[in-house]
């Protein structure tokens, strides 16, 4: 009996081993044509990035384990994938807007968990990754994905590999996915010292119109201006620094630049009223404009800001204000001793354990719980005459902006501020938030250099939720106020 039971023993073993080693095996190539009725379908066949696609297996036996890949590859060449693990459910359905996935990329009901939990690796190798392949110099941090063309992603479904019954294609389809609709238009602009580029959607000047304005990188928000304009919204997107014809560092900047961005972009949409949004270093930049020259600002959006005027962005993190007012610095906060004082044990630290990085909201709360701050720092958002968004994530690990966020809702209400606040203070989401991506903040992290990664914070899971959510309403709150 004991010989019959270990032999017993040994042969579940085997197959169990057998098992395991058939689910790492991801390659459609090694499953069986389907002798049943199964079938794949995506709809719609194309769409824009924020689009809620819905992928349905169907034909299965109730309970059946599916497996759904996506693949995408980028501009670069490097795919990237994500995967769901189902079971079908009593109608012999997966359907990924309702399944639960319970495993691969995400877990749980997503509905666009097929898209926002792509890694950085072809989908035959995503049990093979690692989180710590992504803190190297060389990792891509998102796919590079040009604007004015459609991306085919290709969804691929099997029934779970197994060493013994084998498994079965249950098919493969494309779906194009475009970040900026075919009918926008994109035009440099390039007037006195403005600097940037117009999107215009189908109905050139006829629709609403936006300022948007980059974060702490500089440059352009092009893939949110490109996405904002295929909702029907006309963006100017603004360069502040790091852009040709513009300075290289984000200090001593003149904040007459942006008024006069707003009369010219008032006159070129015919509009009296404008929109002006931004997130980070832009979300602070949002509020500060709009507080200064609020008169033709008819709604702000202000992405994970600070609510303060913040140090600007030296070359040899030297105080220095971001912005100027007549030539004169308007009152900031200097954060010069974080970067001069406690880098070289930022870097320890981060070389000890790359797959931690370095998070700066604690060290931001410092200064800006720091009872002798200059009052006179802090953004006078009550100067506003418009409707204000604000997003914030609770876990950013940037800076603290969900504290920025209680603190210029209560100034606002200090002041019984009279237009419309709206506050996202979103639970568990880091500071990659404000629109729908392919990946999600937890890994996109921001390589200082010199070994040193910031943390940008937030879950996978949270980040996705906030992003469309936030997207839409963004949308409909420049369209409600702006029209």
């Amino acid at each position: 009996m004991k010989r019959r039971f270990r032999l017993l023993f040994c042969l579940l073993s085997v197959l169990l081993t057998a098992c395991l080693a058939a689910d790492r095996q991801t390659d459609m190539e090694s499953c069986e044509a389907s002798l049943r009725e199964l079938s794949l379908r995506v709809t719609p066949e194309a769409g824009l990035m924020d689009d809620r696609v819905r992928i349905v297996a169907s034909g299965l036996t109730a309970g059946e384990r599916v497996v759904v890949d996506t693949t995408l590859t980028d501009d670069n060449g490097i795919p990237w994938s994500a995967r769901g693990v189902f079971r079908a459910d009593a109608q012999g359905q997966v359907d990924s807007t309702r399944a639960f996935s319970v495993g691969g990329t995400y877990d749980g009901v997503e509905p666009y968990g097929l898209f926002w939990s792509m890694l950085p690796v072809a989908a035959a190798g995503l049990s093979e990754w690692q989180r710590a392949d992504f803190f190297t110099e060389s990792a891509p941090r998102y796919p590079q994905l040009a604007l004015d063309r459609p991306h085919t992603i290709r969804i691929a479904a099997y029934t779970a590999p197994h060493a013994v019954i084998g498994c079965e294609r249950i098919g493969t389809v494309d779906f194009e996915r475009r970040v900026q609709a075919a009918e926008v238009v994109v035009k440099p602009v390039a007037k006195g010292n403005l600097r940037g580029k117009i999107y215009s959607p189908s109905g050139g000047n006829a629709a609403v119109g936006v300022i948007l304005v980059s974060g702490s990188g500089g440059g352009l928000s092009e893939m949110l201006a490109a996405m904002l304009a295929s909702r029907g919204i006309q963006v100017f997107a603004l360069a502040w620094y790091n852009y040709d014809g513009r300075p290289d560092g984000g200090y001593n900047l003149p904040i007459e630049y942006f008024s006069e961005g707003i009369d010219w972009f008032r006159s070129h949409t015919g509009r009296d009223k404008i929109g002006f949004a931004g997130s980070s270093y832009g979300g602070m930049t949002a509020l500060m404009v709009a507080s200064t020259y609020p008169q033709h600002i008819g709604a702000v959006y202000a992405g994970v800001p600070s609510h303060v005027h913040m140090m600007g962005l030296t070359e040899d993190w030297s105080a220095a204000p971001t912005y100027t007012l007549g030539g004169e610095p308007i009152p900031y906060v200097d954060v010069s001793g974080l970067f001069q004082v406690s880098l070289p044990e930022m870097l320890s630290i981060a070389r000890k354990s790359t797959a931690l990085p370095v998070r700066g909201s604690e060290m931001y709360l410092k200064y800006w719980n720091d009872p002798a701050l200059d009052s006179d720092a802090i953004i006078k958002v009550e100067n506003i005459r418009a409707p204000i968004f604000i997003v914030a994530g609770e876990d950013d690990g940037q800076w603290p902006s969900a504290i920025a966020g209680d603190r210029i809702v209560a100034r606002l209400s200090g002041h019984a501020f009279p237009h419309e606040v709206i506050y996202r203070r979103a639970a568990g989401a880091g500071h990659m938030i404000g629109y729908p991506t392919f990946v999600s903040g937890d890994i996109n992290n921001f390589d200082f250099g010199d070994g040193l990664w910031l943390a940008n914070g937030g879950s996978a899971r949270a980040d996705a939720a906030v992003n469309y959510r936030v997207f839409a309403e963004m949308i409909a709150f420049f369209k409600k106020n702006l029209d």
